[in-house]
């Protein structure tokens, strides 16, 4: 696991003793392994990500890099393959589930015709996480 600075702890403490909490801090302040640590300890076992869909990548750096073993799952291509990652994710371990707001506000058409994304994803989520 990375390793913890003073003003993360801070932010850590904090949030583990609220029910909801906010992260503002510029930019390179380790606002994602921040929230992936504070995901870890307080013991959520599904967390859906929501974030810009240039932050996709960030998240799956970060989860590769400092946090290895933690599984996660992108939500992307095609509405086909999106609805497939989402059922993959709520029998698999993987912790994180990734996807972008543009996703999460449309529904997506199938044959079945729309698939809302966000009554989907919502099967077992235990966190939710806003992140821009």
């Amino acid at each position: 696991m990375s390793s913890i600075a003073p003003f993360q702890n801070t932010m850590l403490t904090y949030s583990a003793s609220h029910q909801q909490a906010a992260l503002f801090a510029t930019m390179g302040a380790r606002k994602t392994s921040t929230t992936i640590i504070h995901a870890i300890r307080m013991g959520f076992k599904k967390v859906l990500v929501v974030c810009l869909k240039n932050n996709i990548k960030t998240w799956c750096d970060e989860l590769d890099d400092r946090f290895h073993g933690e599984g996660y799952q992108p939500i992307l291509g095609s509405s086909k393959q999106r609805a497939q990652t989402i059922k993959e994710f709520q029998t698999s371990t993987d912790r994180f589930l990734i996807t972008n707001y543009d996703s999460m506000k449309r529904p997506s058409k199938t044959r079945r015709g729309n698939y809302d994304l966000f009554k989907e994803t919502a099967k077992g989520i235990t966190l939710v996480i806003f992140y821009e």
